[in-house]
């Protein structure tokens, strides 16, 4: 189990080094001067090339990469070009919005998810059966983003139960705080309960047709321990794969949803540093959520031994 851990934790530093330099290579590429970015169109070739040289823009690209990867290796992210801060306290800043975010829509789309996929196998072929599915495919065809413009349109202006966007820290009201992240976690999580349902029913209906279930039934335990205690566990495999790829995608790719409430997350920070071409920043949060995806998946390959003790690694 050790060797296995060591193994996969060497390849996914070697997928982070790979992601940092595609990620700088393809930001030299890109067309427009940073420097020209932050000092406007009638600026000076003086204090154009003043600014370039005070960013490291002058140097070739190879310098500013190996300069670059060494401040990443020793914790040092760089600085914003467009907001003067280093490029980790802006990280440390926005990240309790879209860590809260991620978790509240990933406890949303499990506490839909596990019932509806189970019971959608164990009443597989009744009319139940056929709705979850067509719900689990409505979910999965509509945008998260249109799903929250609706909540928006139903919780916030017709019914003025919950606020339109925003974000109060947990610090100054904790209440306030969940109210204002209930209706975007709610847009992430009926889109990732769509996808996980899906996948925990077709897992069940695999498991629930192996021999060693027809065994349990035919010993005669009964059928909450048939299910709950042999067939859920085994089921959960591909879904724990399933749900350590959403993480991810909850983390990095909440960019829209932060964007139609207003919420100050890291995808927010993000689509703001592409617009305005803030180089550090964009390669300080690509490696971050970079970073949150390859750990969840290293969790998520370490929990395969515990849900499947017949799984060993050598």
């Amino acid at each position: 189990m050790l060797k296995f851990i060591v193994r996969r934790i060497i390849s996914l530093l070697i997928i982070l080094w790979l992601v940092s330099f595609l990620t700088f290579l393809l930001l030299q590429v890109i067309p427009g001067d940073p420097a020209q970015l932050i000092l406007g169109i009638e600026a000076s070739p003086e204090a154009l090339g003043s600014l370039r040289a005070r960013l490291g823009l002058d140097k070739p690209w190879p310098l500013r990469y190996l300069h670059w990867l060494a401040g990443m290796m020793r914790g040092d992210m760089g600085i914003s070009i467009r907001l003067e801060r280093p490029v980790s306290s802006l990280i440390a800043e926005r990240l309790p919005v879209t860590l809260s975010l991620a978790v509240m829509a990933m406890l949303i789309a499990l506490i839909i998810a596990f019932p509806a996929g189970i019971l959608s196998a164990v009443k597989w072929n009744s009319p139940l059966d056929y709705f979850i599915l067509f719900a689990s495919q409505v979910g999965i065809a509509i945008p998260s983003f249109w799903i929250g413009i609706l909540l928006i349109l139903t919780f916030s202006l017709y019914l003025r139960l919950l606020p339109t966007g925003g974000f109060i820290g947990w610090g100054k009201n904790p209440l306030e705080a969940l109210r204002h992240l209930l209706l975007p976690a709610t847009s992430l999580g009926l889109v990732t309960a769509a996808f996980l349902t899906r996948m925990l029913r077709s897992s069940m209906l695999e498991v629930l047709s192996q021999a060693y279930i027809t065994m349990a039934r035919a010993k005669g335990l009964a059928k909450f321990q048939v299910i709950f205690r042999h067939a859920l566990k085994n089921a959960l495999i591909p879904v724990a794969t399933l749900a350590g790829v959403q993480i991810g995608f909850l983390m990095g790719g909440s960019i829209v949803i932060e964007q139609v409430f207003a919420l100050p997350g890291l995808g927010r920070l993000l689509l703001s540093a592409v617009y305005t071409r803030d180089i550090p920043l964009i390669q300080g949060l690509v490696m971050f959520m970079t970073t949150m995806v390859v750990a969840s998946n290293l969790l998520v390959d370490i929990l395969y031994a515990y849900l499947d003790p017949r799984i060993r690694f050598e």
